[in-house]
């Protein structure tokens, strides 16, 4: 009983790592958070003798690492999503257990895809038809952790999406309003204008006298 308590914990620190993974809008912390998660989830399908599911998650964390560099360095991530697919797919026929097995491969393989997404949102979006593939294999597998993770990724990723969204209309909506810099520019402009007059009539009470007004005196003129 302890030890399936402690398989299940195992994939609860997985889950969380997941949950948090999806709050980022940066592609190289959803690789990074999803990398401990799938490194986790790895442990946890070895305790509990799920080997595809092992060698899913063990490709996956070498595939994410890469795709994390690739997109950092603004390369093309469309060779890595075609060696790892087949290297899942070669995997999962290797640690071949029955139908259930073509479940992992093909979740992992739709992560494989969303991963290779330069876009975080795209990467959020894509990766859902994976979520409900490792479901249904979680699920068979008896990992109780393995499917609250995916429920807390869809949640997350819907979470995420709305929070961004709200994000990006509010700045939207800053620049559109009427308080706003275009705003501000015009008073400047209007109250440069008004002062204008006034920087006239000063410079002109500066105006120097004519220089006939400001020779100097001879010596009889001051003393007469």
């Amino acid at each position: 009983m302890f030890f399936k308590i402690c398989v299940q914990f195992i994939g609860f620190i997985g889950a969380a790592f997941g949950f948090i993974a999806y709050q980022n809008n940066n592609h190289k912390k959803i690789m990074l958070f999803k990398t401990a998660s799938e490194l986790t989830f790895a442990l946890q399908f070895v305790l509990l003798r799920a080997y595809t599911g092992v060698a899913m998650n063990l490709i996956g964390c070498a595939r994410n690492l890469v795709f994390a560099d690739r997109v950092k360095k603004g390369k093309s991530t469309a060779a890595g999503i075609a060696v790892f697919s087949l290297m899942m797919a070669a995997a999962g026929a290797l640690t071949w257990v029955g139908p259930v097995s073509l479940l992992a491969i093909l979740g992992k393989i739709a992560s494989t895809l969303a991963y290779g997404m330069k876009s975080p949102k795209l990467v959020r979006l894509l990766t859902l038809p994976s979520s409900a593939l490792w479901i249904v294999y979680d699920a068979i597998c008896l990992s109780a952790a393995g499917v609250l993770t995916e429920i807390f990724t869809v949640a997350s990723i819907t979470i995420a999406e709305i929070r961004f969204r709200k994000k990006k209309a509010e700045k939207e909506s800053a620049k559109k309003s009427p308080d706003g810099d275009e705003s501000g520019e015009k008073f400047s402009r209007a109250a440069e204008s008004t002062a204008m007059p006034f920087r006239e009539e000063k410079a002109a009470d500066e105006t120097p006298l004519p220089y006939k007004n400001q020779t100097k005196k001879s010596p009889r003129e001051r003393f007469p």
